[in-house]
């Protein structure tokens, strides 16, 4: 997922003595992380449950084991800045695809190996039609480019999808975002080598999350920011998008008076967290919006989405770090750490836990479902 506006500048791992168990036996509830986590995927090695953990400040892919609170790393290049994760099986074991926003790749690494291994990165030098033209800051107009910027990661089956937000300039002073279109591709896994499968121009700006099947790819555009007095604002619209996983032709798109960050397919439904005003919004498999959950003070962005028992979880970033339990039922506010708040902008879980990632914090939080779950 995606998806910090913030940068942290110093943090390492630790091990799990630093969290504070009575219990040395016990597994961890805190775990340190690189510089300015991302996004996080969990996944084995043999009998080892361990956390992969994208640390953007540090251009290195974190394994950490789940009991111990070891960690050992994969290395990117200086300035890659790792953006998201996810996890292909195979025959060999598993494989992270990681996006390199800052390099405009897509890398894939054994996770398991002694040291993590980079096995490959690959980019794309096919140039995009950018319709209409734009103008960069240095007055250079802007008719075509290389797909840029590889953010959002979503794997179905031995098939990986990726977004390239394709920035052309930053948000600077009384000037918005500037971008080419949105771009999604398929990559297939052949013989431990990503393979470049097709891809297709989406009709919105700076996509922010996928989720795939083998039958279709949704993609969630959060659009254009640009300043304001009280931070980001709006320059474009959002949108959803739905693509066939086959064909990778358009089949339904709406244009959004919001900013979808983050989503979750459930139950047929498309529920996405707005990166700007912190709602949660539920649509049908038409994208017709449904259900919409209220602004409120001190919730900024919902970074992310996760469903556990049928209960759906957001993770919301703002004045403090709170879990929105059954955000369209009881919408039971669960806080995540106490004091100042350290910046959520991930959440999975396996049978037993949530792992909440922390990003100002450097920090991986395991919560227990039984303690999360709990409603009025």
């Amino acid at each position: 997922m995606n998806h910090c506006f913030v940068l942290v500048v110093s943090a390492v791992i630790a091990s799990a003595a630093c969290d504070g168990r009575d219990d040395a036996s016990l597994p961890p509830t805190t775990l340190l992380t690189g510089t300015s986590p991302n996004a996080v995927a969990l996944t084995r090695c043999g009998n080892r449950g361990v956390a992969l953990v994208a640390a953007s400040g540090e251009a290195r892919l974190d394994v950490i084991d789940l009991r111990s609170g070891d960690a050992a790393s994969a290395v990117f290049a200086v300035g890659s800045n790792p953006w998201d994760v996810a996890v292909v099986d195979t025959v060999s074991g598993p494989r992270a695809v990681v996006s390199l926003y800052g390099t405009h790749e897509l890398a894939l690494v054994d996770p398991c190996a002694a040291p993590p291994a980079v096995l490959q990165t690959i980019g794309d030098d096919e140039p995009i039609v950018v319709n209409p033209a734009t103008t960069a800051d240095d007055g250079t107009v802007i008719t075509s480019m290389t797909p840029r910027n590889a953010q959002a990661v979503a794997v179905a089956d031995d098939v990986v999808w990726l977004a390239w937000t394709n920035i052309i300039e930053f948000v600077l002073g009384d000037q918005p975002m500037q971008t080419g279109p949105g771009l999604l591709s398929r990559f297939r896994l052949v013989d431990d080598l990503l393979v470049a499968d097709g891809r297709t121009i989406l009709p919105c700006e700076n996509p922010a999350a996928i989720n795939a099947d083998s039958a279709r790819i949704v993609v969630a555009c959060t659009g254009r920011y640009k300043n304001s007095s009280t931070g980001f604002a709006r320059a474009s619209d959002g949108a959803l998008v739905v693509v066939d996983a086959n064909s990778l032709d358009l089949v339904a798109a709406v244009d959004l008076d919001a900013s979808p960050v983050s989503l979750l397919v459930h139950g047929g439904d498309i529920i996405v967290g707005d990166a700007l005003d912190g709602t949660v919004t539920r649509f049908d498999t038409e994208l017709v919006q449904q259900q919409q959950t209220p602004t409120s003070t001190g919730i900024e962005s919902v970074f992310a989405l996760d469903v556990v028992d049928n209960v759906v979880v957001a993770a919301v970033y703002g004045a403090s770090d709170i879990l929105l339990v059954d955000p369209f039922g009881a919408a039971a506010r669960q806080p995540v750490i106490a004091g100042t708040a350290r910046g959520v902008v991930d959440l999975v879980h396996d049978d037993s836990d949530f792992f909440i990632l922390m990003s100002i914090s450097a920090q991986l939080l395991r919560r227990a479902h039984a303690d999360v779950l709990v409603t009025p």
